[in-house]
């Protein structure tokens, strides 16, 4: 279980160097500062849905002008004015609402955020987390940006200690073997190197993926031959029955057999925040060990 934890001494790393000081904190931000804008920013625009949800948990919310049509957590995010996608935004719209800070995505289109700088528009650009570490670093960065550094530091302790005591429950337990299906034509699932798989090895589980590189396409011949005890679909509504009777067709693998497809929210589970991340791992553990 050591390999575990060091995921939580990694954790308590970062804690320290943010109370001895923020400054020494390995960047995971790239900063495209415009000269003079105000700091911190008071009208926020964020293009990432996870970013949008750590935004409501600093209790900054006042400040977000405006979020991506994925943004849907909390909420009350819903009520925000939309600027586009992860990827492709509006470039005019996002000018009306005269934001002093954006927060964007290293998915979005870099001739758009070049514009928005032309325009005199703070761009900070947001890579992906790959891992609980990086997640949690990149939420003390937002923290940072928007001046809410012990709001971070509090929820992070909380996270750490939550994510401890799950980790404990499913200590010298039998790990079920897992698959992840997060989209259906073609099959794709999450391998070694990404949130999702990290997330399935702290409840206790085996991702069958783990030996192919993050997001990646999966066979179903593949699933068949590795016989998955669990089957996890974190897709919208809409695609959960679809999936569902498709793995119908192969009985012989031991979730379809003992009735373990689970849908799960793909929120959380693919665009999670230090909090539900934690929480994610709980639900996981629930499902493959028991209440």
């Amino acid at each position: 279980m050591m390999r575990y934890f060091s995921i939580h001494s990694a954790v308590r790393r970062i804690l320290l160097r943010c109370l001895v000081g923020l400054s020494l904190l390995v960047p995971v931000v790239t900063s495209t500062t415009v000269q003079g804008q105000p700091s911190p920013p008071r009208r926020l625009i964020s293009l990432m849905p996870a970013v949008t949800e750590e935004i409501f948990l600093l209790g900054a919310q006042d400040r977000l002008v405006g979020v991506t049509t994925y943004c849907a957590r909390p909420p009350a995010s819903r009520a925000k004015t939309k600027v586009g996608t992860v990827i492709d935004v509006n470039v005019e719209k996002i000018r009306t609402l005269n934001p002093d800070m954006v927060l964007a995505s290293d998915l979005t289109d870099p001739r758009q955020l070049d514009l928005l700088k032309k325009l005199g528009v703070r761009v900070e650009i947001m890579s992906q987390a790959r891992d609980f570490d990086g997640l949690c670093a990149q939420f003390l960065q937002v923290a940072l940006l928007v001046d809410r550094e012990r709001e971070a530091l509090h929820i992070l302790e909380v996270v750490r200690r939550d994510l401890e005591t799950e980790v404990a429950r499913v200590e010298g337990l039998a790990r079920p073997k897992v698959f992840i299906q997060i989209g259906s034509d073609p099959l794709f699932t999450s391998g070694r190197g990404t949130l999702m798989d990290e997330m399935i090895t702290l409840a206790g589980g085996h991702n069958i993926a783990h030996d192919v590189d993050g997001p990646s396409l999966y066979s179903r011949e593949r699933v068949l031959n590795q016989n998955p005890d669990v089957i996890l679909i974190a897709t919208m509504d809409r695609g959960v029955q679809r999936a569902r009777q498709s793995w119908a067709h192969y009985p012989t693998i031991a979730a379809v057999r003992h009735h373990r497809i689970h849908p799960i929210d793909p929120y959380p589970s693919c665009s999670p925040t230090p909090t539900s991340f934690t929480e994610m791992v709980g639900q996981l553990r629930g499902l493959f060990h028991g209440a």
